[in-house]
């Protein structure tokens, strides 16, 4: 997005202020992208920095950030650093439904209602977004 450009753009003419090297050469650039992974960067956000920069370093340096060498270094941070695995869910179904269960049918708002209703939805589905598209309403009716 325009922001993540912007924001790579502005890191990167900081890098630059504080370094300030005599040329833009594919040295600097590069230890531009190991700085970042020394920062602690994962390498999918290395690469959203070399995607936002690869034109503007080329149209003013003619240096190819798509070339098979700074490709690598994604691919060796992934190495170096794995993404975590995912957080296992730690919530409490009796909790859930023992609040989705106090909205009182008769008495409720419209809005609420209808919040305990998707939510009741999303958890008979299994929160597969597939699921949740496949649904069909009309006036009185909901199914899959």
């Amino acid at each position: 997005t325009q922001k993540q450009y912007g924001a790579s753009w502005k890191k990167w003419v900081q890098y630059v202020k504080d370094q300030n090297p005599s040329s833009i050469t594919i040295d600097f650039c590069m230890a531009f992208l190991i700085a970042l992974h020394n920062r602690g960067l994962s390498a999918n956000t290395l690469t959203s920095y070399k995607l936002a920069l690869t034109r503007p370093i080329n149209y003013a340096f003619d240096i190819d950030l798509n070339s098979d060498l700074f490709n690598k270094i994604p691919k060796a941070s992934a190495r170096l650093k794995p993404n975590a695995p995912p957080r296992s869910i730690s919530w409490s179904l009796e909790k859930v439904l023992q609040l989705a269960s106090s909205i009182d049918n008769d008495s409720a708002l419209l809005k609420d209602l209808t919040q305990k209703s998707i939510f009741l939805t999303a958890m008979a589905s299994g929160a597969r977004i597939s699921e949740i598209v496949a649904l069909s309403r009309d006036e009185g009716h909901i199914w899959f």
